[in-house]
Formats: structure tokens, sequence, C-alpha cells
């Protein structure tokens, strides 16, 4: 444990500049995620209301359809990761990452504000069933996925452009590897998420209430 721990402290800090910016993108996201949930018009936000409004009635009631809402969560992070996957065998693919993201963060600030709008001081335990762990493991791996997707496009770019030579094979099978761990841990959250928070948000639901 200690090795694999030391071997990401490393990972880190060789790629602290990318990091640094992902960290900062990931901070502005949420932040304009936050500021769009109270900013939105009366319509839109009566339309996020009756969202989650439905959302706990199904838990409460019971009739949450758990394998739609795994599979609808998992292909939804396995489509991300797959576009990312692409997008880093590519030269021109790395800024259309950061754009996604930002989005993901962006998704992540709206529904934490929407969230307290909509339920105030009692939202805040709401929110923390509702994204914490997952989605902030689900974050966490995305940041370290796309460094090194980061590192992938810029060996290509140099292999390209500068006439570096690079072992295709190599990275590419890491990359991979690294590829198919992503797609485990993103269903693995989706599993947490569809099967274990309903059944966590039921119990502080007279709480909400």
């Amino acid at each position: 444990m200690k090795k694999l721990m030391d071997k990401f402290k490393k990972y880190f800090i060789v790629n602290k500049k990318i990091f640094f910016f992902l960290s900062i993108l990931l901070i502005i996201g949420i932040i304009s995620g936050t500021i769009f949930s109270i900013v939105i018009t009366d319509t839109d936000s009566k339309s996020v209301t009756d969202y989650l409004a439905n959302y706990l009635d199904s838990i409460k009631n019971n009739s949450i359809n758990l394998f739609d809402s795994f599979f609808s969560s998992s292909l939804s992070s396995i489509m991300i990761s797959i576009i990312i996957f692409l997008l880093g065998l590519s030269v021109i693919g790395i800024p259309i990452i950061f754009i996604i993201f930002f989005y993901k963060s962006f998704i992540f600030g709206f529904t934490i504000g929407s969230i307290l709008i909509n339920y105030k001081v009692k939202g805040i335990l709401l929110s923390i069933i509702y994204m914490l762990p997952h989605h902030v493991i689900n974050i966490l791996v995305l940041i370290v996925f796309i460094i090194y997707a980061y590192i992938i496009s810029l060996s290509l770019v140099k292999a390209f452009f500068k006439r570096e030579e690079i072992n295709f094979k190599a990275i590419t099978y890491k990359y991979l590897i690294m590829f198919i761990i992503v797609i485990g841990i993103n269903i693995l959250l989706s599993l947490y998420g569809s099967i274990i928070v309903p059944k966590l948000i039921k119990l502080i639901l007279p709480i909400l209430n």
C-alpha cells in the first residue's frame, strides 16, 4: 500500500503543473455551477425542484428503478472515459478534454447548489450523501486519467512535430490498462450511487420533511 501511495505521490509531483491547472479548473467549474443554480430562471428552477422532489418521492415509495439508474449512470461515465481515451490518442484532443472536465465540475457545483437552495440547511446532509464519496472519487479518478491522457497526447505531439522517438506500443498498452481500470472504478461507483445512495437518502427523508 505504501509503495502504491509513493508511486501516486511521485506521479503528481512530476505532473504538478497540469494537476494544479485541473484543480483550478475544478474550482472554477464548481463555483460557476453553484452560481448558475442561483441565477437560473424561475421556470428552470421549478424544473430542478420538481426533479429533486420526484427523485426523493421515488426513493420514499421504493419505486426507483435501480437497474435503470445504474445503467444510465455507468453508461454516462463509460462514454466520457471512452471519449477522453480517444482524445488522448490525438494531438489536438487536450482542449476538448479540459472542456469535458470543466463541464463535469460545473454539473457537480450545480447539483450541490440546487440541493442547498431547495432544502437549505437540511440540504447539507442530503448533498453530502448524494455526492460523497462516489462523485468525489469519480472526479479524482478523472483527474488522474486526464493527466495520463495529457502525457500521451504530449508524447504524440513531440513525436509528430519534434521528431522524437517514442515507444508507441508500450505507452498505448499502459494507457489501455489505465482505461480499463477507470472503467472498472466507474462501474463500482455507479453501483454505489444507484443502490447504496438511495438507501442512505431514505434514512434521512424524515429530517428533510
